[in-house]
């Protein structure tokens, strides 16, 4: 007679099997990609049965399998990692910047701008903001004076809004991208002329893929944004709500195409902020041909279902 316990750890690790299999054929089915997002939470889950299966040879042997399979996945998606390598730094001052995606129902105004001003951000960029935003952060206008805004649809539902960059030096060649299936405003760029010099900055929002109709829209998003991105000399930092995490073969393919480097503080959780730190990694600092990533961390609860990320960037 098998005991509760035992057909618990069979049925987790039953789980954990399929969900592993399933997350390495990514790219043949639109719902095979979202497993690959939970890696991190694949191998806990398999230390844990590990922990608890000494009784049983073949549990040992299966969940020694998972793990190692999933640790193999982790690493596979290492690669880029920007230089930290003090010779690679610029001796300017670096770019500070900071990414929060605000959520459209988060209504705690007060958190968000008093974090901002703590971070003493040179760029600050925010997403899911409604198109009324200046009477909320119209504080945030005495310190960051020049702005880049892009509206549309929400990733969501049909609440208007979309991405703003604020900036405490003025910017340049502004420009913008709306996803024209969808409406939904998913990019905007702009080049900032900071005493360090002048350099491209992007902030990005792309859509979730939770659907069919969305898995191809994000696709799309992804690959008009690697091609961009590839093309411009002075790219610093792309920043943003990626909805997508680092083990993700959309987010392979956005670094290799548009030649970006990452950080392993990408591999932070950032959502749901609720869950922390059991989320997952979908809010990033990427480094571009301009860039070079020399600090990075995730930021505190503001209300959001997001955590902000904070970085220092150097000009390359």
């Amino acid at each position: 007679m098998i005991d509760w316990w035992t057909k618990l750890r069979i049925a987790l690790l039953g789980g954990l099997v399929i969900a592993t299999l399933a997350s390495f054929f990514q790219g043949h089915f639109w719902w095979l990609d979202l497993f690959a997002h939970f890696r991190w939470q694949y191998v806990l889950a398999s230390l844990f049965v590990l922990a608890f299966s000494f009784d049983s040879r073949r549990q040992l042997y299966v969940a020694s399998l998972v793990l190692v399979g999933n640790l193999w996945g982790v690493s596979q998606s290492g690669h880029a990692m920007t230089a930290s390598d003090p010779a690679n730094i610029n001796e300017l001052p670096p770019i500070s910047v900071v990414f929060l995606n605000t959520n459209l129902y988060n209504m705690r105004y007060g958190e968000i701008k008093s974090f901002i001003k703590s971070t003493g951000a040179d760029i600050v960029v925010l997403s899911e903001m409604r198109v009324n935003w200046k009477q909320s952060f119209d504080p945030l206008l005495q310190i960051y004076p020049y702005y880049h805004q892009v509206m549309g649809q929400a990733v969501e539902d049909d609440i208007p809004s979309g991405i703003v960059l604020l900036s405490r030096y003025p910017l340049e060649n502004l420009s913008s991208v709306v996803n024209p299936v969808r409406n939904h405003a998913y990019m905007l760029a702009a080049n900032v002329l900071h005493p360090s010099g002048t350099f491209t900055a992007v902030g990005v929002h792309l859509t979730n893929s939770i659907t069919p109709y969305r898995a191809a829209n994000q696709k799309a998003e992804v690959s008009a944004l690697a091609d961009w991105a590839s093309k411009q000399s002075r790219l610093a930092f792309i920043v943003g709500d990626l909805n997508l995490t680092p083990f993700a073969n959309q987010y392979q393919k956005l670094l290799t195409e548009a030649r970006l480097s990452q950080s392993k503080q990408n591999y932070f959780p950032t959502w749901p902020s609720s869950l922390m730190p059991g989320g997952i990694p979908i809010d990033h600092v990427l480094a571009g041909s301009r860039g070079n990533i020399i600090e990075m961390a995730v930021g505190p609860d503001v209300g959001s279902d997001h955590r902000p990320v904070i970085a220092k960037i150097s000009l390359n």
